[in-house]
């Protein structure tokens, strides 16, 4: 089992080896790490990994001509289209290695490191009002380890429901175009 649920917001532009934090983090670190654990993990018995999303996917507009953003740059916009990206990569990814089951999730909303960057304010409200981290890991749990759930691939699940993911995340020139981007950011042929 594979669980790719590193995630990261920020409200303002970083960029770690000339890409944007959030792409990197929330897309192309784990696209990357799975892809590169495929051969172990197709030696296991019943393989699964799942890419850990948000229902902000649903608010992508990702402009492939500046995906770094030099124009204009919105955190949530950022964030969106990077959970966008890793719900498309987890339904290419589950056609592409079929021996290996792969689903995305949004697990709901819970209290976790995610907020660091946003104003003292927000985080006090955010940490003082929202269910913690083991509330979220339910979720997930059930995801892994449930029959009703973990026999399922190529799934978009909404908390402990399937659900259809942003429709521009089953199209399949999109998904070229996010393997180009995860291919010209890593050096590695998909």
């Amino acid at each position: 089992i594979l669980i790719n649920n590193a995630g990261i917001y920020t409200h303002t532009k970083h960029l770690q080896n000339g890409i944007e934090l959030q792409w990197l983090v929330n897309y192309i670190a784990p696209a990357y790490l799975s892809l590169q654990l495929v051969d172990l993990l197709s030696k296991s018995n019943s393989p699964l990994v799942l890419f850990v999303s948000s229902r902000m996917h649903y608010m992508a507009k990702i402009n492939f001509e500046d995906l770094q953003y030099s124009k204009h740059y919105s955190g949530q916009l950022a964030y969106a289209n990077s959970k966008f990206a890793i719900t498309s990569f987890s339904l290419y990814f589950a056609e592409r290695f079929k021996n290996i089951r792969s689903n995305s999730c949004h697990p709901g909303v819970y209290s976790t490191g995610i907020t660091r960057d946003l104003p003292f304010l927000i985080k006090f409200l955010w940490n003082t009002f929202i269910p913690g981290p083991k509330e979220g890991s339910e979720v997930l749990y059930q995801l892994l380890f449930n029959p009703e759930f973990n026999q399922q691939t190529g799934k978009y699940f909404d908390k402990l429901k399937i659900s259809q993911a942003h429709k521009d995340c089953y199209n399949k020139e999109i998904q070229q175009k996010l393997l180009d981007f995860l291919e010209q950011a890593t050096g590695i042929f998909i």
